[in-house]
Formats: structure tokens, sequence, C-alpha cells
């Protein structure tokens, strides 16, 4: 199923189950980004006019739920906003989301953060409301790259401890190629966006770090093959170990800045 028939049934489906709820629905990460893959999910932004109340809520769980039997392994991911919220920042907001197929309704999505904002302000592709370019949304680049660098040093820095701790295990020999690809192009994005203060798709971002650090150019062509046709198994030990001193080197550049 291609993006657009999953979101034309999700569409669908929730003007069904929510009728008059659902005013904007706008396409951001990879698909907006022309990098989209049949195993990518498809990161959204859906905008209602008001707050949903606890019935509504329902109803967009129940819309969700249908969604998922429809259309089959796509997951749809996502905050429900309005449109005074994406005018705003993007902060302490409880809102419905949906992640993994699953939704959620609490304050801990992170998808709620500068980045989803730049992406909805400047490359978002809208499948029902106004145009991008019509939106008034709350974005600034200040807060970008305090969040790249925040989410960097201390996301990105636990999962290098759970790569390091792996590596730990003398007798591991096999390391998953999805986990490698995700990582790599994970932290080219976020040393990208903090020199930059522009958000790339995977695929883009990891031509630029090849380019800027050519030390790194045989990683992230690895990584970029596994993300565009999978992996034919699983990573041996040195390339588990190419990534994380590469994790280390880029987390250190991306937190101080010392790569300008």
């Amino acid at each position: 199923m291609s993006v657009r028939e999953a979101l034309e049934a999700w569409l669908e489906i929730h003007d069904e189950y929510s009728p008059g709820l659902i005013e904007g629905l706008y396409v951001v990460g990879s698909a907006a980004l022309d990098d989209w893959q049949p195993n990518s999910d498809i990161d959204i932004v859906a905008v209602c006019p008001i707050v949903p109340d606890d019935e509504q809520v329902a109803a967009l769980r129940t819309a969700h739920e249908a969604t998922v039997e429809a259309v089959g392994d796509v997951d749809i991911d996502g905050p429900r906003l309005t449109w005074r919220d994406v005018a705003g920042e993007p902060i302490d907001l409880i809102r419905p989301w949906t992640l993994g197929g699953e939704f959620h309704h609490n304050n801990e999505c992170f998808e709620l953060n500068p980045v989803m904002w730049h992406e909805l302000a400047y490359q978002s592709q809208s499948m029902r409301g106004p145009e991008r370019t019509d939106l008034t949304v709350a974005v600034d680049g200040d807060s970008l790259s305090s969040f790249v660098r925040a989410n960097t040093d201390g996301y990105w820095r636990s999962v290098a401890g759970a790569v390091g701790q792996a590596l730990d295990d003398p007798d591991r020999t096999e390391f998953p190629a999805e986990m490698t690809s995700w990582c790599v192009l994970g932290l080219a994005r976020m040393l990208y966006t903090a020199r930059t203060g522009s958000i790339a798709s995977k695929t883009v971002a990891g031509r630029w770090l090849a380019a800027e650090h050519p030390e790194f150019e045989s990683l992230v062509a690895h990584a970029a093959a596994v993300r565009r046709h999978g992996s034919s198994g699983p990573d041996d030990r040195e390339m588990a170990l190419a990534t994380g001193r590469y994790m280390q080197t880029l987390i250190d550049i991306v937190v101080t800045d010392n790569g300008g």
C-alpha cells in the first residue's frame, strides 16, 4: 500500500468514526522528505478544531484501531493537535498520539518537539487543510538547535551506552544490521541539523556526512544500503565496533560543536 492510499484510508475511517474532528492532515518525516521505504512508518500531524474531549478521544481511539486493521503492516504515527497548538511552543501538551500501532493519550509524546514543528512549517505535505505555507507554526532556530543537542546528549548517548554494553560481551559476534543503519543515519541527521539549522532525510544526511567526514564513508554507505534494501544478514563484531566509535564521535561533535 502506498503512502497516499494508506492516508486516504486513514482519513475515510476517521471521518466515519469521528466526523468533523480531523480538519487537517499533514505528512512529515521520511514520506515528506522523499525518503520513505516500504518498511518505514508514515509520520503525520493531524489537526482538530478543538482539544478532543473524552468522548472524542474514544472515537479517535476506535478510528485508529479500525485503521490498523485496514492498512495492514504500515504504522501511521503522530499526534492529534489543534491549530492553536501548532501556533505555540511544542511543550506540555497532553494530546492523543499514536506510535508503532499503539494509541496513547498522555504527555509523553516525544514527537512534540521543535523538529516536528520545523518539518510541519517547511517540509510537510498537506493531505487535508491549508498548504504548509498558509499555516501558522511556532518555529525557532535556537529552540531547534537546543533540542537537537539535548536529545543527542541524552537519548542518543544512552543508545550508544546500550551498544557499548552489547559489545562488552566478548563472545557476541552478530549484531542487527537494522540497528546499525538506524544509529548511523539517525545521528547523521542530528549533526546535519546542528550544523545547518535545517532538517534532512536520513539518506540526504548520510550523504552529507560522508562528504564532511570521509573517514565514515564506508560505514554510512553500509547503513544506507541496509535502509534501502534491507539486510542480507547480521553485522559482524567489527562493524558493531565501528558503529560504537562512530556514535561516540558524532555525539561529542553535536554536543560540543567542535566539528563546525
